[in-house]
């Protein structure tokens, strides 16, 4: 079976990668628009979600997920006005 995920940015790239894991033997496909950028600096979770990510049946490792993503865990978000 092929699955469509229409929408990239994060929500689509991590609906695929839940489908991938959960659904091996399907196709998957994220259709996004060429003219969007991509998840960016600033873009952050917050402790719930690493908790729900990594502690998920899916098996992520967390040390492997941030050396692949080039990416940089926060401790913390703090909204001013």
């Amino acid at each position: 079976m092929k699955i469509a995920i229409v929408g990239g940015g994060m929500a689509g790239w991590l609906s695929a990668l839940f489908f991938s894991r959960k659904h091996p033997q399907h196709d998957i496909v994220v259709i996004e628009s060429p003219d969007l950028n991509p998840v960016g600096v600033g873009e952050s979770t917050t402790g719930m979600f690493l908790k729900l990510l990594f502690n998920s049946p899916i098996d992520i490792n967390f040390k492997e997920f941030i050396q692949r993503t080039d990416s940089t865990p926060k401790l913390g978000i703090h909204f001013k006005n």
